[in-house]
């Protein structure tokens, strides 16, 4: 199992310092704030919809009837807020009451409020017979918690993971799109991978929490930015990278991004699509079948380089091989699976991987190997 748990860098005084209050906000007045943008709900956060109709009625039905649904979490910057917790819940609001570009979906499947199955939020509201739950809608309170004087994002982290714990998982880079808004989180928004890699790399066609997203920053980082740019830990790297190249000239980011896409070409051709990123197990002589992102950090960083790339191409057969006695090496097997994010283990797995390329490709790429094996 991989895992990358890193010790907090929160101190007891700086979470002291942090004010949380409870407000009883109206579904009107979240409306209006969403509507004024001081909750910010950008065109791209439509594609983050995680929720399906039912769940979507479900939450608006319980609204009406005044049933108590789960508290969202804001933090508050700058007048304005970010989302911590209830995006989802405040996304099916939203469209609801048909705000913005949103058209207002129909209700279905309501166990209590059947009368409404079927009807748009305009609907309800020029219907005299039941224009009172919309009504109703709007006055609901939802519990919301407010944070301020956050000291850091590393705050807005531990939150962030504990509100969710134990329930459906969710990635740090919804967090990361909320904080480093910009041209370069846009950018990540909007890409479109080649079909011919997407295989190799996700196993969904729909990027759904920001996962695949999170991918594409990781690949980036490993393909133009290490390891001058890896501190301490990988949250750290990927909160810099979004930070610093959303004031980068977008050139940049979109050459590191083809360098990237490199890196992908390169591990299919070696190990094929099924096969790429995937972990050997040698007790069942197989490959896992999914994607390994320590081993993902390691093609990445290696084979975006053109000079390594041509020449891996010419070994691929002695790579993949070597690479499958590598998984029997328990320094690589420990730094693969566990705290996989730590400085100390990823230059372990590069050192690893960058011996085996020299042993397969010659002293040619000694000194490219080198650039990333400090």
């Amino acid at each position: 199992m991989e895992t990358s748990f890193e010790p907090s860098k929160l101190k007891l005084e700086e979470i002291s310092e942090s004010v949380l209050y409870t407000t009883d906000w109206t579904i009107e007045t979240l409306a209006r704030q969403i509507e004024k943008k001081r909750i910010n709900l950008e065109p791209e956060f439509q594609r983050q919809d995680a929720w399906d109709d039912d769940r979507k009625c479900y939450l608006i039905e319980s609204l009406i009837l005044g049933f108590p649904v789960p508290q969202i979490m804001l933090a508050e910057k700058d007048s304005k807020f970010l989302i911590i917790d209830g995006k989802q819940r405040l996304l099916a609001i939203v469209q609801f009451l048909g705000l913005g570009d949103f058209k207002s979906f129909r209700l279905k499947n309501l166990e209590i409020l059947t009368m409404l199955n079927g009807k748009s939020c305009d609907e309800i509201r020029n219907d005299p017979s039941v224009s009172h739950f919309i009504e109703r809608l709007e006055n609901q309170t939802l519990r919301t918690v407010v944070v301020r004087n956050w000291p850091n994002d590393e705050f807005l982290y531990q939150v962030f993971t504990r509100l969710n714990k134990g329930s459906l998982p969710l990635s740090p880079q919804e967090l990361r799109a909320a904080l480093f808004q910009g041209p370069f989180i846009t950018f990540i928004r909007n890409l479109e991978i080649p079909k011919e890699f997407s295989k190799a790399l996700f196993t969904t066609d729909e990027d759904v929490r920001f996962k695949d997203s999170e991918l594409i920053v990781r690949g980036i980082g490993f393909s133009g930015l290490f390891p001058a740019q890896y501190k301490v830990d990988l949250k750290s790297f990927l909160d810099s990278i979004c930070a610093d190249l959303n004031k980068k000239n977008p050139e940049i980011y979109i050459e590191y991004f083809e360098k990237f896409l490199n890196s992908v070409k390169t591990t299919i051709e070696i190990f094929g699509s099924d096969n790429s990123y995937s972990r050997w197990k040698d007790d069942e002589k197989k490959y896992t079948k999914r994607v390994s992102k320590p081993v993902f950090d390691i093609f990445s960083c290696f084979f975006a380089n053109d000079k390594i790339s041509e020449k891996a191409l010419s070994a691929k057969e002695c790579i993949e091989l070597k690479y499958r006695e590598l998984w029997e090496d328990p320094d690589f097997l420990k730094a693969t699976l566990y705290n996989t994010g730590l400085k100390s283990n990823v230059k372990i797995r590069i050192k690893k991987f960058g011996e085996l390329l020299v042993a397969c490709c010659g002293q040619e790429v000694s000194s490219e190997v080198a650039k990333y094996v400090d």
